[in-house]
């Protein structure tokens, strides 16, 4: 249909995900009228400052994450998994270690919904057969330049970020080997404000779930909607805190 944009990017059932333009453009403006009131921001800083909401070996691991892709290497299957190595590092299971292919997961994968009252609900990841095929589907996506708009990078960034999410390369620590990689990517494309999801996704860590789960992994549309609300609410807040000048087109 018209309003939506489809991407070339499959589900496990081979059909294209897709979100919702129209539904998505009042959104899209006041996160752009923020945007041009920043002057200067400083990415390094409000990457460590991220780091407050983690503790003990996830803020070690991130750290050193974050410094990883500061450093600007190509988004590819060695680098992304050495980027998991880094945010993995002492944090999984005999099990987990022992079914990891050398890039991804072996077998199945089971996500436990933490937001239901049943604590026994379970997603499946997809097939481990199908993993590295949507993997390199994902990397095909991620080095096409094909996005001009500063906020349609924005939500290239989070179609990344959910897409990894869906994917579930991994065993454990797959949420945040994906938030990171958005952020590798918004890095590489200089858009060093949009990195403020990040701060929100701490904030609202039970809405950031029920926007994944409310998806239906063709229509991802909840999660793009959630990402640019909080986005819109971090700038809103990191612009009254800095007292940035508004600057006028």
């Amino acid at each position: 249909m018209f309003e939506y944009k489809t991407l070339k990017l499959q589900t496990e059932k081979e059909k294209n995900i897709r979100y919702n333009k129209l539904l998505l453009k009042s959104l899209k403006k006041e996160v752009e009228d923020l945007i041009i009131q920043i002057n200067d921001f400083n990415v390094v800083n409000e990457l460590y400052t991220s780091l407050d909401f983690e503790m003990g070996k996830d803020q070690q691991n991130l750290a050193t994450g974050y410094s990883y892709i500061i450093g600007r290497k190509p988004i590819n299957k060695d680098n992304v998994k050495e980027l998991y190595d880094i945010l993995s590092e002492g944090l999984l299971d005999n099990y987990s270690l022992e079914n990891m292919g050398k890039y991804y997961r072996k077998k199945d994968v089971y996500i436990l919904d933490t937001t239901s009252i049943f604590m026994d609900r379970y997603t499946k990841g997809i097939e481990p057969k199908k993993v590295e095929s949507k993997m390199e589907d994902l990397f095909e996506y991620i080095n096409k330049n094909n996005e001009t708009d500063i906020i349609e990078k924005y939500i290239k960034s989070q179609v990344i970020h959910y897409y990894m999410a869906y994917i579930h390369p991994y065993y454990d620590v797959n949420g945040r080997c994906a938030r990171t990689l958005s952020m590798w990517y918004l890095l590489k494309e200089n858009l060093y404000p949009f990195i403020l999801f990040n701060r929100g996704i701490y904030k609202n860590r039970a809405d950031y779930k029920s926007a994944i789960l409310r998806c239906n992994n063709e229509n991802i549309t909840p999660f793009i909607e959630f990402s640019l609300k909080v986005l819109k609410k971090e700038l809103e807040e990191y612009i009254s805190y800095e007292d940035i000048p508004t600057k006028r087109k």
